[in-house]
């Protein structure tokens, strides 16, 4: 069966599921109706509860945000089981995640290069995150989750061209409250996880308030290592966080915020995808390596090794050649050099020459289960600690403008963590990648925002941070260890403001029509500072011919670019609103230092012109929700990833095109019946990309789809709670998503491609009638699918084995029981 027919298959599948969860949502209301007594009236219809957000910098409904926004509340989140950003991802149209545990939001197919910033600008509680490891525990007590897709370049600019993230926290309340839980699976893990909120001032005093969350998580990996132990890749996370909020005077609010995460993880696995892995077939013969292997990679790192060692005529291969593990321990003879090159390769690989040195291994079947002695360099790990302090404060009023609040917060943040990849995907140390990385990260934003119902509303502020990173590397090869030390700085700084105007109030009386035009300007200056020292550690030797320092390079560059948008909306009723906007976006440019020849790779910003046309109403009197978006994208100068020769660089393509539709509902058909569903297509593609492969020579990727772009996404998430009466309350939730196929890399060979799949997650959960007891059995991913958060071939960007880095998790299956005290 072709690769259509099975995506075929699978959309009939998807439609299929996808009634079921209507049925489910029918066939509960009909059951609500049943178990009414026969005197009683009909069963009441339900009204969705509104969902207001802060992502627009004010408090909006979700309904009247001119803006294609997804957002779950703290009810939403539980009901979802939102446990991880891959989780919110699944129910979004036109979103995926690329990686694991650090994962990447491509949202419409604008996806992270592996060494630029996101695209997708991240905020904990309205600050600034320069990466999301700092929240990757944080998805528990939430207040809300809200994803804007499309280029948010004023309100959020900093890196904003596929859209922006907040993630706030639930905030204290001036009631005592208490709640835990626990929850065991079977990747043999628990976790522990509970709140405190304290009003320390008295039930019902709101000056002083604080809230409190702890969490302990413990599990196996859910990859089964052959090479060593499976318990060596376990999981073990502890993780704090608090607020405080004080109401000290009327108009006045200042909240503190602070967090402390320490994790021992699993590293990066690499798993071959095809049937075996072929590391080299060479020979020991005096003329080096033979071109025999058939996905070129190792053989081209071999060659390229060997090369520059027998040849050393340019900076690049003496450096090289300093690097590499010679049995003579110091500098060797040319014919000397010879041999122990042709005898370390042959000792290496323990290759036999009868066979001319081929040597496969064999690779298990279960994409679970994978060959690798990274452990054996080390254990990763990770801490990060911070906080923010965030002042509001309502203004007199001003002449001219109204009533006004000022916004003003500083955030702080230290990260530090070990980091370790398996690259190559066999228990053969050819590439093992190895990182000690530090930041800190310094955010500040001060904002005026009118409180007026007049004829217009507004915003100003100016935003900076400043991130400084200290990096040491090692590549681990069998020919000597490539090691560098990195040290990046990164500061932006950008005034703004946005105003909103309802010209027909302006001539004063009741307008017949409520017409709003709106539009903003931000202006950026982002600095770029990157040196990078790279050092040589020959195998064996002694001094001086130990670790010693090559060369250090430094490189700065400056970007600036002013970010614009200009819309209207349209309140047809009051029920429904049509808006459309344009927006100019953009992503600050970044330097890169290749490692083996020491040259600069200048890597321009990314431009984006965005066009985007949405309608948004209710109907039936609040039962249903809908939200219709199209959208058609201009992209200059995307930056996409390279590989070359064992080193990810960042590359510009010179255009692409990207449009799209998405639809989405909420029904909610009884007061305890909802179902939400979503429904997108996308269509991305290069207009223009030429790369320059050292195999194949210029290669035209025009007309290629942007890597992590489905063309079709189908989602759907169906809850029904049933009286027990006494005995309390029983909920099934179904989950599910279905996605067409796709690719993580923009050559669109196989095996690149994500094949289409569908996911589904069950939960069931009890209540007691008071609601303080909670009891949830759950299956998450019941397909069993595999998919690959990353799929890599080195070391040049079409050749080598084609390695996939660490699929998702597998079925999963658990139970958790929860115990709640106070005031919701």
């Amino acid at each position: 069966m072709g690769a259509k027919d099975v995506g075929g298959v699978r959309l009939a599948r998807a439609l299929q599921l996808l009634g079921m969860a209507a049925w489910l949502a029918a066939a509960a209301g009909a059951q609500e109706a049943a178990d009414a007594p026969a005197v009683a009236p009909a069963a009441p219809r339900g009204e969705i509860e509104e969902i207001t957000v802060t992502i627009s910098k004010r408090e909006e409904s979700i309904q009247e945000i001119p803006a294609a926004v997804s957002a779950f509340d703290a009810r939403m989140i539980e009901d979802a089981n939102i446990q991880s950003f891959a989780d919110f991802a699944t129910l979004v149209p036109n979103v995926t995640i690329k990686g694991s545990g650090n994962d990447a939001i491509s949202i419409r197919g604008i996806s992270q290069s592996f060494t630029s910033q996101s695209p997708v600008a991240l905020h904990v509680n309205g600050v600034f995150k320069l990466n999301n490891t700092s929240i990757q525990t944080a998805l528990y007590d939430l207040g809300a989750i809200e994803l804007a897709r499309g280029p948010a370049g004023i309100l959020y600019g900093r890196n904003a061209t596929a859209g922006a993230l907040n993630v706030n926290w639930a905030e204290p309340t001036a009631a005592w409250q208490a709640k835990g839980e626990i929850t065991a699976s079977n990747l043999d893990a628990y976790e522990l996880r509970g709140v405190l909120n304290v009003p320390f001032l008295g039930e019902g005093d709101e000056r002083l308030t604080g809230r409190f969350v702890l969490q302990r998580i413990q599990s196996d990996t859910s990859l089964d290592n052959l090479e060593v132990n499976r318990g060596d890749g376990s999981v073990s996370v502890y993780a704090g966080r608090g607020t405080l909020r004080s109401e000290f005077a009327d108009g006045t609010t200042i909240v503190a915020h602070g967090q402390y995460t320490k994790r021992h993880g699993f590293p990066v696995y690499g798993k071959p995808l095809l049937a075996a892995f072929p590391v080299g077939q060479l020979t020991t013969a005096p003329f080096g390596v033979v071109r025999a292997d058939p996905y070129q990679g190792m053989d081209l790192f071999l060659t390229d090794v060997t090369n520059a060692v027998l040849t050393p005529t340019t900076p690049e291969a003496t450096q090289l050649r300093a690097l590499a593990r010679l049995q003579c321990g110091r500098p060797c003879p040319l014919p000397q050099l010879t041999a122990s090159v042709q005898s370390l390769v042959g000792t290496i690989f323990n290759l036999d020459p009868a066979n001319q040195g081929v040597l496969a291994l064999p690779i298990d079947g279960d994409p679970q289960r994978v060959r690798s002695r990274i452990l054996e360099r080390g254990h990763p790990k990770g801490e990060v600690f911070g906080g923010d302090v965030q002042l509001e404060h309502e203004l007199s009023e001003i002449p001219g403008f109204g009533p006004v609040t000022l916004h003003a917060l500083i955030g702080w943040e230290s990260e530090a963590n070990t980091q370790l990849a398996d690259v190559d995907g066999s228990e053969l140390s050819i590439l093992d990648d190895l990182q000690d990385n530090a930041w800190e990260t310094l955010t500040g934003e001060v904002r005026l925002v009118s409180d007026g119902d007049g004829a217009f509303d507004w915003i100003a502020g100016v935003f900076a941070f400043d991130a400084e990173l200290d990096s040491k590397q090692a590549t681990l090869t069998p020919f000597g260890d490539i090691r560098t030390r990195q040290k990046r700085q990164e500061s932006g700084f950008a005034p703004f403001a946005q105003l909103t105007l309802r010209p027909l109030e302006l001539l004063g009386g009741e307008p017949q029509i409520e017409l709003e035009l709106f539009g903003g300007v931000r202006y950026n200056v982002d600095h770029y500072n990157r040196a990078q020292t790279n050092f040589d550690t020959p195998a064996g030797c002694t001094p001086p011919f130990c670790v010693r320092e090559l060369r250090t390079l430094d490189a700065r560059k400056r970007f600036t670019e002013t970010t614009h948008e200009l819309g209207a909306r349209w309140f047809v009723s009051e029920e429904h609103m049509l808006y459309a906007k344009f927006a100019h976006g953009y992503k600050a440019g970044l330097v890169e230092l290749v490692a083996l020849n020491g040259t600069i790779n200048d890597v321009k910003p990314e431009l984006i012109d965005a066009y985007e046309l949405g309608w948004k109403g209710g109907w039936r009197d609040g039962e249903v929700q809908t939200a219709f978006t199209a959208f058609y994208y201009d992209y200059t100068d995307l930056q996409v990833p390279q590989l070359i020769q064992g080193q990810v660089l960042t590359s510009n393509a010179a255009a692409a095109t990207i449009w799209g539709l998405e639809a989405e509902l909420r029904w909610q058909p009884r007061p305890l019946t909802s179902v939400a569903a979503s429904v997108s297509h996308l269509n991305a593609t290069f207009d223009e990309f030429l790369i320059n492969d050292v195999v194949l020579g210029p290669v035209d990727l025009s007309g290629n789809r942007l890597e992590d772009s489905p063309e079709w996404k189908v989602t759907a998430i169906a809850r029904h709670t049933i009286p027990l009466s006494a005995y309390g309350f029983l909920t099934p939730v179904v989950e599910f998503t279905w996605s067409s196929s796709y690719y993580r890399r923009p050559f669109n060979v196989f095996p690149d491609g994500v094949n289409a799949y569908h996911h589904t997650d069950l939960r069931l959960v009890w209540s007691d009638a008071a609601r303080h007891w909670k009891a949830e059995a759950f299956v998450q991913n019941v397909e069993d699918e595999t998919i690959y958060g990353r799929i890599i071939a080195g070391p040049e960007f079409t050749a080598g084995m084609p390695v996939g880095i660490t699929p998702y998790q597998p079925r999963t299956y658990g139970l958790r029981v929860g115990v709640a005290w106070g005031a919701e």
